[in-house]
C-alpha cells in the first residue's frame, strides 16, 4: 500500500488506508485480509499524499493524492460513489453538521469547501489560494464555524450558513495575514483559556523560539495568550 504519512481510519470493522502514492486499501480489521484496493494514479503528489480518511454514512471519503477530487468510496466495496471538485490538498477533510446538513469540510489548492455527503454536491467555496505550499492544515470547527489556516495565510474563522435557500459564507475574524501558521488546534491551556484557539508557527531551525499563540473563539479572535520555548533537540 506504500508508506503512509497519516493516521488510517478504523470504521465498520474495517481499516482503511491511504499510501504515499495515492493507493487507498481497505483491510479487515480482525484478520488483516485486504478486503479491496484502489491503485495510484499515474501522476503522484510531489511530496507525496497527506491525508487521513474519514468515514460518514456507509463512504470513505478521501483525496486520493492523484491532485485530483475529493472522492467518497462504498465502504464495503470501494465503487466510486461521488467526487467533488477538481483538485486537492494535503490537508485532510472533516466531517460536520451545518445547519442541520451532513457535509465533508475539505480544502484544496483554491478553496475550503463544504460538500454535501449524501450527493457529494459542492454546498459552499470560501477562496483560500495558498501562498506557499498547498494547504496541508486541516480545519477545525466549532458550532458553525470553520477555522483554517495555513503558511504565510494567518488564521481565518469562517461561518457558512444557508440564507434564502443559498449557502453563502461569512468571515467572522482573522489574523495578520503574514502569520506563518503550522499547527492549528483546539486548547485548553488554563481555565480563562478554555475557549481558545492555538496555532503554533514552528520555525525549521532548531535554535529558534516556538511560538504558541491562543485565540478567542467568540472574542473576534482576540489573541489571549502568547507562549515562546525552545525546541528540544
Amino acid at each position: 500500500m506504500g508508506r503512509a504519512q497519516r493516521l488510517p481510519l478504523f470504521y465498520n470493522g474495517k481499516l482503511y488506508t491511504l499510501g504515499i502514492s495515492g493507493i487507498v486499501s481497505a483491510f479487515d480489521a480482525v484478520s488483516g485480509k485486504l478486503v479491496w484496493q484502489k491503485p495510484a494514479a499515474a501522476e503522484h503528489p510531489f511530496f507525496g499524499t497527506s491525508v487521513s480518511p474519514v468515514g460518514d454514512k456507509g463512504l470513505v471519503i478521501v483525496n486520493p493524492g492523484d491532485y485530483g477530487p475529493l472522492t467518497a468510496f462504498d465502504a464495503h466495496t470501494g465503487d466510486v460513489r461521488w467526487t467533488a471538485g477538481v483538485d486537492s490538498s494535503f490537508a485532510s477533510p472533516i466531517i460536520v453538521d451545518l445547519d442541520g446538513v451532513r457535509q465533508v469540510v475539505t480544502m484544496t489548492q483554491q478553496d475550503v469547501m463544504g460538500v454535501s455527503v449524501a450527493d457529494g454536491a459542492i454546498l459552499w467555496r470560501y477562496p483560500w489560494v495558498s501562498q506557499m505550499t498547498a494547504s496541508a492544515i486541516t480545519p477545525i470547527v466549532d458550532g458553525n464555524t470553520i477555522l483554517v489556516g495555513g503558511q504565510g495565510m494567518g488564521l481565518k474563522a469562517i461561518k457558512p450558513i444557508k440564507r434564502d435557500g443559498q449557502w453563502v459564507t461569512e468571515l467572522k475574524w482573522e489574523t495578520m495575514a503574514s502569520l506563518n501558521v503550522h499547527r492549528v488546534t483546539r486548547c485548553s491551556l488554563e481555565t480563562h483559556c478554555s475557549d481558545c484557539q492555538s496555532e503554533q508557527a514552528d520555525s525549521s531551525s532548531r535554535s529558534t523560539p516556538r511560538r504558541v499563540r491562543c485565540y478567542g473563539w467568540g472574542n473576534q479572535g482576540k489573541l489571549r495568550m502568547r507562549l515562546s520555548s525552545r525546541r528540544a533537540i
